[in-house]
Parts: C-alpha cells; sequence; structure tokens
C-alpha cells in the first residue's frame, strides 16, 4: 500500500512510547474545501454581544481521484467534507512538544 502526505507538513507517525516510526513528506498535492461562515445567533458575555457562527462544509478542490492501494492523508475537516472516500485519512493522537506544538501522531484516522 502507498500512502500519500496531501497536507502542506511533514507528518511524523510516533509509536506509544514516542519514538519515530515514519516520516511522510508533503506530496505539493493540497486538496482544500471551501467553507461557508453562517451567523446563527449570539451569545451576550459580560454586556457585550458574540457572534456565533456555524461553519458549512462546501466543494472539495484539487483531490485526486480514488486509487487501489493508495491512501491519502488530508486535513481532518476535508476528510469530513468527503465521508464517501474511503481512501482518506487524517493525523489523530497528536503528540506536542513542551511548549504544546505538534510534532508527531501517534494514529491516522476516517472521518
Amino acid at each position: 500500500m502507498q500512502i500519500q502526505n496531501c497536507t502542506p507538513h511533514e507528518i511524523i507517525l510516533v509509536a506509544a512510547d514516542g519514538t519515530p516510526l515514519l516520516s511522510l513528506t508533503p506530496s505539493g498535492v493540497l486538496p482544500r474545501v471551501s467553507t461557508t461562515p453562517t451567523v446563527v445567533g449570539s451569545l451576550a458575555v459580560e454586556g457585550h454581544s458574540i457572534p456565533l457562527r456555524r461553519t458549512v462544509l462546501g466543494e472539495v478542490e484539487g483531490l485526486p481521484a480514488q486509487q487501489a492501494d493508495v491512501t491519502l492523508v488530508v486535513s481532518r475537516m476535508l476528510a469530513q467534507a468527503a465521508p464517501e472516500r474511503t481512501d482518506l485519512v487524517f493525523p489523530d493522537d497528536t503528540v506536542r512538544d513542551d511548549k504544546g506544538r505538534i510534532v508527531g501522531c501517534r494514529a491516522l484516522a476516517r472521518a
């Protein structure tokens, strides 16, 4: 099986103990999903009215056609926008450094 990183970031898969297992460099293929924010109300907070929005996922652009034995790593949002695609996964169970930056993930997930 092939795995293609369709994100702009290197993805490092790590073991449960934090040992790096595999590094996935960006492939240069960057599919995107459009979003439309919609105001659905407001919240009254300390005398201020704060808009409350819902983001609706739209069209997916630039996503390669599904191929046998090829898995594409994409963003969680893109995977959620294309639930019919069985070849899409996203980083899950992230590992962070002491400054809170993501340095890897322990798993991949499906939407």
